[in-house]
């Protein structure tokens, strides 16, 4: 089976849990709390290479900032969340920026061989910049087999014949100007790749060059939302296991959107995604299908029971 090898922005996910116990006497709007739960995960690309190895049976190789033996002594960028009866209240970002090191780029590009799948998750801190990509991609070019993945933020100049775009619904909205289904085709013609683009809880569009087909994914309402930190992670994580999979674009689509449907049920990235879990919610979905005029709409569901 084919090795996965992920780069991009490792970062620390931490949550702070408190209790109310009253509101302070000077200011009723004010809660006293405690403490009652501190939880540190790995966040960012972190969180994309645990679900990864959680879904697939194969083998994942990590490159961030803090991979090398004699790594930089800089802090990794922390996201922590606050959460008082278990209820979001506030979000505090430290170190926001990562600082980049050609190394860790030369280290990953020396692991690529043929048949694996390269993936880029870049948070835009600092681990991967533009010509980076660019290099990596070129590299990738050299061999026949292998499969390349990007999710960003910000598609650039660099980023073309990717196996695999994956961008939200803002970035393709900003890259664009379109706001329906000719979204992903405009920016597979710009790019040179296959393109997904995801929408949260509404589903995704995507567009197949090889077969100039457009696909819009729709979805019923969630009734078991908690929220979607970290579902773009997961969405990345089920897509490159179905693929490696070999289940097909459109079941591989599926496949991902199921496990990140699995993520906005609990809570932020503390838990990965399994793949029993994932497995058995897959065959839940419900999908009915009207093709026109090389578009396919998809209308889906899953039961949660």
């Amino acid at each position: 089976m084919s090795r996965v090898l992920v780069i991009g922005d490792y970062l620390d996910d931490r949550y702070r849990f408190y209790e109310q116990t009253r509101t302070d006497p000077a200011n009723s709007n004010a809660p006293v709390v405690v403490s009652t739960t501190n939880v540190s995960v790995d966040g960012g690309a972190g969180n994309l290479v645990n679900n990864i190895e959680s879904l697939c049976e194969c083998e994942v190789l990590f490159f961030h900032s803090k991979c090398l033996e004699k790594a930089p002594s800089f802090s990794i960028p922390a996201k922590t969340r606050h959460y008082i009866d278990d209820k979001f209240i506030f979000r505090e970002d430290e170190s926001d920026t990562i600082e980049h090191n050609d190394e860790v780029i030369d280290k990953f590009i020396e692991q690529i061989r043929e048949e694996d799948f390269v993936v880029i998750s870049d948070y835009h801190k600092g681990t991967i910049i533009p010509t980076d990509v660019e290099k990596i991609l070129k590299h990738c070019d050299k061999f026949k087999y292998v499969k390349t993945f990007v999710d960003t933020n910000h598609i650039f100049e660099e980023h073309k014949n990717i196996t695999w775009l994956k961008v939200n619904n803002k970035t393709a909205i900003e890259k664009t100007g379109l706001y329906d289904k000719e979204q992903a085709k405009a920016l597979s013609e710009e790019t040179l790749s296959n393109v997904i683009v995801t929408k949260g809880e509404t589903g995704f569009t995507a567009y197949i060059r090889g077969v100039n087909q457009t696909i819009c994914y729709s979805k019923g309402d969630n009734k078991n939302f908690v929220d979607s930190i970290g579902a773009g992670d997961t969405y990345l994580a089920g897509f490159v296991s179905a693929v490696l999979l070999n289940m097909g674009d459109l079941p591989s689509m599926i496949y991902a959107d199921t496990v990140a449907h699995i993520s906005t049920t609990r809570l932020g990235t503390l838990k990965e995604i399994s793949k029993k879990e994932a497995d058995a919610s897959y065959l839940r979905v419900k999908t009915s299908l009207t093709d026109l005029e090389n578009v396919l709409y998809v209308d889906s569901s899953i039961s949660d029971d």
